[in-house]
């Protein structure tokens, strides 16, 4: 596709409709913006007006000439330019399945030959404001029926209108005075369902998670690794501070756990509790996850009024050892 700002823009046919005054419609169609006389005249000389509606919905097009050909086959009844970019412009029956395969050669055409198109245009009509233009630009392409467009046709075609090809289709107004006609958009791209949020990234690693890790014994580090990324991952509102001696996780300004490194070894404990467990393994690490799961959900149940009762695994024990009997224990 073409970049955005190159890109053939309709806009709301209807409001413009809507909003601008009904023109009488004399022999050559309604009156529209002035434009460079000459190509006005050679343009309109079918006295079919469809330039004129054409102004209306594309902001900036200037039509430059009519029955375009290329080696003796047509290519579009009208071409010109919107915001130096060659358009072609092409009538259709929009009930029949023949449009899709003109919108095809059309689309095919301009991204062959955008760069000669846009010199012939040239030496018909300088454009003045195409300076910084890239010239390899592929021609858009405008589809007007003005009979509408049937389901089955709309089907074939949505999957290519984008920035390259826009469809319109065309009404007309009557009432005692006066005629007049203007171009509706359809065949815009059906809107799809949003798609799934990407996977949140984990949190940046905090300076002091990074500082309590490395301070770690070479025994316990990546242990004591293991069980941050984990507890970090308990819910996505933690916020993790340090205080020099450890971590403590706090959820809704509540204390949720903390861990920390007491004699060369990793302790953690839930919070409100007193009770720290020495973690020396990832086995450690998963039955102090499955309290802190059981306690968090404890928690939110209270804070929602709730009485139901979670308890996925026993309550922690109480020590029964100080930590010299633990380390006495050991040696």
């Amino acid at each position: 596709m073409s970049p955005p700002e190159d890109a053939i823009r309709p806009e709301a046919a209807a409001s413009a409709a809507a909003d601008g005054p009904v023109e009488p419609a004399g022999p050559a169609g309604p009156a529209g913006p002035a434009g460079p006389a000459e190509s006005v005249e050679s343009v309109e000389a079918d006295g079919d007006g469809l330039e004129h509606d054409l102004r209306a919905v594309l902001p900036g097009f200037e039509a430059v000439d009519r029955d375009l050909s290329c080696d003796d086959r047509r290519e579009a009844e009208l071409v010109g330019r919107a915001h130096g970019r060659p358009v072609l412009v092409l009538r259709v029956d929009g009930r029949d399945d023949a449009a899709a395969v003109r919108a095809l050669e059309a689309l095919a055409f301009g991204a062959r030959h955008g760069a000669e198109l846009a010199l012939h245009l040239e030496r018909i009509e300088p454009d003045t404001g195409a300076a910084g233009r890239d010239p390899a630009l592929p021609a858009g392409v405008v589809l007007v029926s003005e009979v509408g467009f049937a389901p089955r046709t709309l089907e074939r075609l949505r999957p290519l209108v984008g920035p390259d090809l826009l469809l319109f289709e065309r009404r007309r107004l009557a009432s005692a005075r006066a005629l007049s006609s203007f171009l509706v958009p359809v065949g815009a791209p059906q809107v799809q369902p949003a798609p799934a949020p990407a996977p949140r990234p984990p949190a940046p690693e905090s300076d002091a998670l990074r500082r309590f890790v490395a301070a770690l014994p070479d025994r316990c580090r990546e242990t004591g690794r293991d069980l941050v990324e984990r507890i970090g991952r308990v819910d996505d509102s933690l916020e993790c501070l340090g205080d020099g001696e450890g971590l403590t996780w706090f959820l809704g300004g509540e204390p949720l756990c903390r861990v920390s490194c007491r004699a060369g070894r990793l302790e953690a404990q839930l919070g409100g509790t007193e009770v720290p467990h020495t973690i020396r393994s990832s086995a450690g690490v998963d039955v102090f996850l499955d309290w802190l799961l059981a306690f968090h959900l404890e928690r939110e149940d209270r804070a929602e009024g709730s009485a139901r009762e979670v308890e996925l695994v026993p309550p922690a024990p109480e020590r029964i050892l100080s930590d010299e009997e633990i380390e006495a224990f050991q040696q």
